[in-house]
């Protein structure tokens, strides 16, 4: 077979334009996302150590605490303590800390006033066995929950 010189050029072309066009096409298809450089904020665990001077291990496990009663509280739980950054509690009220599980509420004890908020220390929990850890304020010690303030769930 004889190919002119004007057919070879067309066959590359019509190759190119193929080439191109499924170029384009993936393109298209999964377009790259592309991020804008922002200053990395500081985390909300970093504001709580700062506050209460204190550090939590890298690789604890932990979850966010956050307000469930219309306020600005934040807080964090680990498997052996709860800090809490809330406003103090009227005069005869306390802060009671919580696990759920399975709509069981068992009592971690009271929240004890910290430099920079509240803390409560407590034994090694297992927190993949409990649905949520809950801080309540309280006016009675007597195993109900009276009043839902920071509350963090593991689902």
């Amino acid at each position: 077979m004889n190919f002119s010189k004007k057919d070879v050029v067309i066959g590359f072309i019509i190759i190119a334009i193929a080439v191109s066009g499924a170029y384009l096409y993936r393109k298209l298809k999964n377009p790259e996302i592309t991020t804008i450089s922002n200053p990395t904020p500081i985390s909300f665990q970093k504001d709580l150590e700062d506050s209460f001077k204190y550090d939590i291990p890298d690789g604890v496990n932990s979850i966010e605490l956050k307000d469930v009663s219309g306020g600005n509280g934040r807080g964090i739980a680990t498997e052996n303590e709860v800090l809490a950054d809330i406003e103090d509690p009227s005069s005869g009220y306390f802060y009671q800390a919580w696990i759920e599980n399975n709509g069981n509420f068992v009592s971690l004890g009271k929240l004890q006033m910290a430099k920079g908020g509240w803390l409560l220390d407590y034994s090694n929990l297992k927190l993949d066995e409990a649905e949520k850890i809950i801080i309540s304020l309280e006016k009675n010690y007597d195993g109900k929950i009276e009043k839902k303030i920071l509350e963090g769930s593991f689902n």
